[in-house]
């Protein structure tokens, strides 16, 4: 956020102002994440649940369903950008000063 911040200022944005805007940058990259999750990623890891439901083969045992969702490579994938959205914005909070 400090470089989202310095970035946004250098163009003229007054400093308050700027720091507010610095902060729906994060928000947006979030927005997209959960945007793009609901679009591309799968309902459980064995398909679609509403196709699921139609045929009627739900996996029900808990450790297969688990390991089979840590081995689906795009849940694993959102769950490490998420993670990693959340931790550059916690490490830079507080670091700029006027």
């Amino acid at each position: 956020m400090p470089l989202i911040y310095s970035g946004i200022k250098q163009s003229g944005v007054p400093g308050f102002t700027a720091w507010r805007w610095s902060f729906m940058v994060p928000g947006a990259m979030f927005l997209l994440l959960a945007m793009l999750t609901l679009l591309l990623a799968q309902d459980t890891p064995n398909g679609s649940y509403r196709d699921l439901r139609k045929t009627r083969s739900a996996q029900v045992d808990g450790k297969k369903t688990l390991l089979a969702a840590l081995r689906n490579y795009r849940c694993v994938w959102v769950c490490k950008i998420a993670l990693v959205l959340c931790l550059l914005e916690k490490g830079t909070c507080g670091c700029v000063r006027q």
